[in-house]
């Protein structure tokens, strides 16, 4: 497939999940767009729950005498009206890395601005009396990138695996 085919699949989100710690980092693996993808270590995603008409991902580069640098955002809206209301919106508060699960079976993230982190998502949080609204926004000098998506079932493509050559 050449870079500038036509991509045959416009995938939607279907899931966002959030990290509090661990690390990403640059991926090593051969054909897996080093710099911008990563792998994740000590890195525990946790499903959030999220109106699905109210969340999106917007990315916008931005050049300079320091060179491009990309601007992403993260947005959506969830029930704020229960018990646990104020330990979520200080727990939001607290987020490192956000993985955009995406309909094509990809991972999207977002949080790693540099080689490592060295700088959080800026989170703005905003209410009423039912729903809460977060918007995760970084600034990174690259685009946003992938990371291994564990749920595929197996063992991830990228491990090279020959169980018959020893016979």
């Amino acid at each position: 497939m050449s870079l500038y085919s036509q991509v045959r699949t416009i995938p939607s989100i279907c899931g966002i999940e959030l990290a509090f710690t661990g690390s990403l980092l640059p991926s090593i693996i051969e054909g897996y767009q080093p710099f911008n993808n990563a792998l994740m270590q000590n890195t525990d995603f946790t499903p959030t729950h999220f109106g699905r008409a109210s969340v999106s991902f917007a990315e916008e580069s931005d050049d300079s005498s320091a060179g491009t640098s990309w601007k992403q955002k993260v947005t959506f809206r969830f029930p704020a009206s229960d018990s646990s209301r104020a330990y979520r919106l200080h727990a939001m508060l607290k987020v490192k890395f956000i993985k955009i699960k995406l309909s094509n079976g990809l991972d999207m993230v977002i949080g790693r601005n540099d080689f490592m982190q060295n700088a959080r998502p800026v989170i703005k949080i905003s209410t009423n009396e039912t729903m809460g609204q977060v918007e995760f926004e970084t600034v990174s000098i690259f685009s946003a990138g992938f990371v291994p998506n564990p749920d595929t079932g197996g063992l991830p493509d990228f491990i090279p695996l020959d169980l018959i050559s020893d016979i």
